[in-house]
């Protein structure tokens, strides 16, 4: 299989002696100067909420993050503010680089294997010239990343609206609780200690409604779908408000909720 564009996403190429300590200070992963370590990677607010998410890889001595089109110049901002005056240059990518995915491995690019789930496939990066024959129209990463229950932003819900624990980050290597303090640690840091966490993703199946719609359980609202592929969404509900008896409904038409094979948490 070729790979696919994904027109939507950008690079952004981090680089200089203080790179892997700023990452480190700001960012809520461990990023190591190997081209063996990718990682997913957020950005919160002080209060804890997803700014920016991502994938990196590091590669000839950079750190590049694959990042939403619609944030990248947000997120460049508040990194150049965050680095005061450490030796770190930013470069945006977007006229240079396409990011692709295929099922496959390739070694003629930078490619790199999904850390949050193998099944997700591989992740490219590949200059713009030699990119000119792929195809920009196929929905197989989404329709894969949906049926594994995994969000992302701007696709299933904006940004400063949930926490790291709501679309399971912290299930899926997103979030290092071993590490320093990084912006907005404090309160991800006291949602990983909560008793019970009443947000989480699950997968819904049988859709014939709109990206975005409200899921019902006995006409009280308990959550909204992401973006809908394949008739099929991921979703954050409130665990506490259904189970596995309850009939929820999306535009007054029943349908199928479970949770993904990677989570810890049960429909009860």
């Amino acid at each position: 299989m070729s790979p696919f564009i994904r027109q939507n996403r950008t690079i952004i190429r981090i680089s200089g002696k203080d790179a892997k300590k700023l990452l480190n200070d700001v960012l809520s992963v461990e990023f190591e100067a190997s081209p063996n370590s990718p990682k997913w990677w957020a950005l919160f607010s002080a209060g804890g909420k997803i700014q920016a998410e991502g994938l990196s890889i590091f590669f000839e001595n950079s750190f590049w993050l694959d990042i939403h089109k619609n944030v990248a110049d947000d997120f460049l901002k508040k990194m150049r503010l965050y680095r005061f005056r450490a030796d770190v240059e930013f470069e945006d990518l977007q006229e240079d680089y396409i990011v692709a995915w295929s099922k496959e491995k390739t070694e003629n690019n930078i490619c790199f294997l999904d850390p949050r789930d193998s099944r997700l496939g591989f992740h490219r990066f590949i200059e713009k010239q030699q990119a000119i024959n792929l195809d920009e129209n196929y929905n197989g990463y989404a329709i894969e990343r949906i049926s594994l229950g995994v969000f992302e932003l701007c696709e299933d819900f904006e940004p400063d609206s949930l926490f790291a624990h709501d679309i399971g980050m912290d299930l899926l290597g997103g979030v290092d609780f071993s590490k320093g303090c990084y912006i907005g640690q404090e309160v991800v840091s006291r949602m990983q200690h909560k008793a019970n966490i009443k947000r989480r993703p699950v997968i819904v199946s049988n859709i014939s409604a709109p990206s975005l719609s409200e899921i019902f359980v006995n006409e009280k609202k308990i959550g909204r779908l992401g973006q809908v592929t394949d008739n099929k969404s991921v979703a954050i509900i409130r665990l506490d408000r259904t189970s596995k008896q309850s009939k929820i409904f999306v535009d007054g038409k029943q349908v199928q909720i479970t949770a993904p094979s990677w989570a810890n948490y049960q429909l009860t």
